[in-house]
């Protein structure tokens, strides 16, 4: 099946956020994962499954400071790490995979707020939410981030970067019967259908189609559970550790949940990639129907794509457990800015207001190129010194050097970091 898109659709952002900002001198985790199949079995599945019950006793148990305050985002985090091991070894699912070796954005968790913007944070009805700096992945105000909860159709996205892994665009999936009739919002998929896993992905994100979601889960994970062991691997690869995934559409199930802050994580990841930037930002698109006079249309309900200035996505999302959802994203002058709204009673009104409140309050300065000497001696840096500063501090940002890194510095803390080679 063919559509507008192309096979090698190009991308239509031309300022793709730089994924480097850091937020504390700590070596970078693995880009990828290396070549080859590790086999692990129960153990691995126990790690996450344990670590995600105990991060949700901790952030229980923790005390409670006020929304979107720097101490209320770095005790979550603290949290949330202390009990969270590292990211599992890459599960057997009894199914042989072929790794598509593609970069894999690096993703620094935060452990602290910006520094504070002169203007308040908005008012909002959602019960979770995070702006993002999609540059650095500085987080620019939170509310209840590291709460887990049931996220709707938002957790395409991640379905999306785990079929991104694991399968090629032009790979040819063939519909089963366990993929039709999931219900809900669909493309209606016929059983033995033939689509390219890049029109499933366009009738997934653009249309949040549950079939497609479906059929390119088990082509690629051979089930939901098979490939939401997958999924969660994936996401806590990118640094989204508090996403445990049961099935790829989002509809409302017992152990499925994510966060507001992993939600921003993986949108970010996913803008990094130029088809999927281009696929959440498609209002439409149509797909051919054998034996009916029209198409079947898969339309895009996220109204930042309508009239919002520089809106580019990302993904709708709505059940009754999840409430109203909103993962949003726009863009301009080259800044680029996430902002995430959960169980809320009007997400794109929320979404409106935290990036409009973004866009007024902050600015995303490069300090240093990659390959920037950095004090006369030689050494350079290995990646582009990116820091998120509010408006009218730009000029007040210094670079400090060590033995390992150069650092951004606004008043004496620190913001970002680059290695040096």
């Amino acid at each position: 099946m063919t559509t507008g898109l192309g096979a090698n659709a190009p991308d239509s952002h031309k300022t793709k956020p730089r994924s480097h900002g850091k937020h504390r001198a700590t070596r970078p985790a693995p880009r990828g994962f290396p070549w080859g199949r590790l086999a692990v079995g129960v153990t691995a599945l126990a790690l996450v499954l344990a670590g995600a019950i105990t991060a949700r006793a901790v952030s229980r148990s923790a005390p409670e400071a006020p929304r979107g305050t720097s101490a209320a985002l770095a005790a979550d985090e603290v949290s949330l790490q202390s009990a969270i091991p590292s990211v599992p070894d890459f599960p057997e699912i009894g199914k042989p995979l072929e790794w598509h070796d593609r970069p894999v954005p690096e993703v620094a968790l935060a452990t602290d707020a910006a520094p504070a913007a002169a203007e308040a944070p908005p008012p909002i009805t959602a019960k979770r939410a995070v702006v993002m700096d999609a540059t650095t992945g500085t987080v620019l105000w939170a509310a209840n981030a590291h709460e887990p909860a049931a996220v709707a159709s938002t957790i395409k996205i991640l379905t999306a970067l785990t079929v991104r892994r694991f399968a090629g665009e032009a790979e040819v999936v063939t519909v089963t019967d366990a993929a039709v009739g999931v219900g809900e919002r669909e493309i209606y998929l016929a059983p033995g259908e033939q689509w390219s896993v890049q029109d499933l992905l366009a009738a997934m994100l653009v249309g949040s189609a549950n079939d497609a979601a479906a059929a390119l889960a088990h082509h690629v994970g051979g089930s939901d559970g098979g490939f939401g062991t997958l999924a969660t691997w994936v996401a806590a690869d990118l640094g989204a550790r508090g996403t445990h995934v049961v099935n790829p559409h989002g509809l409302d199930q017992d152990g499925q949940v994510s966060t507001a802050y992993d939600l921003a994580v993986l949108a970010r990841a996913a803008l990094t990639d130029p088809l999927l930037a281009q696929l959440v930002a498609t209002p439409e698109i149509p797909f051919p129907w054998p034996g009916h006079e029209g198409p079947r249309v898969a339309t895009n309900k996220n109204k930042l794509l309508r009239g919002f200035p520089g809106g580019m996505g990302v993904k709708t999302g709505g059940t009754a457990k999840a409430g109203n959802c909103l993962v949003g994203a726009a863009e301009r002058q080259g800044q680029r800015f996430i902002a995430v709204a959960l169980s809320s009673q009007d997400p794109t009104a929320d979404n409106m207001a935290m990036l409009e409140w973004a866009f007024r309050n902050h600015r995303t300065v490069e300090l240093l190129d990659a390959g920037d000497e950095v004090d006369g001696s030689g050494r350079r840096v290995s990646a582009p010194l990116v820091a998120t500063v509010p408006v009218g501090s730009e000029g007040s940002v210094e670079v400090e050097v060590d033995d390992d890194a150069a650092h951004a510095v606004l008043d004496d803390r620190r913001l970002a970091s680059a290695w040096l080679m």
